[in-house]
């Protein structure tokens, strides 16, 4: 089974009502968005599979560790 669809059946399992993605990777492979994780922080998306039948709330931040490379981009975190 592609990593993938094990993600998406792991979190239709423990039936969620609430995701915070962590960095642009999470993003990018859980709501299929090309778009940069300056722009998606803190927008607000439904999230779906074909192993629910409701929609999950998720809301992406920056990881930890490009905080601790780009200290100036801390400043955007308060918002």
């Amino acid at each position: 089974m592609p990593a993938f669809l094990f993600t998406q059946r792991h979190i239709a399992l423990v039936n969620l009502k609430l995701i915070i993605l962590v960095g642009g990777t999470a993003v990018k492979a859980l709501l299929n968005k090309s778009e940069g994780i300056t722009k998606l922080r803190g927008e607000w998306f439904d999230y779906t599979s074909p192993y629910q039948d409701h929609a999950i709330k998720m809301t992406a931040i920056y990881h930890p560790a490009y905080l601790l490379r780009s200290p100036g981009q801390k400043k955007r975190c308060l918002v």
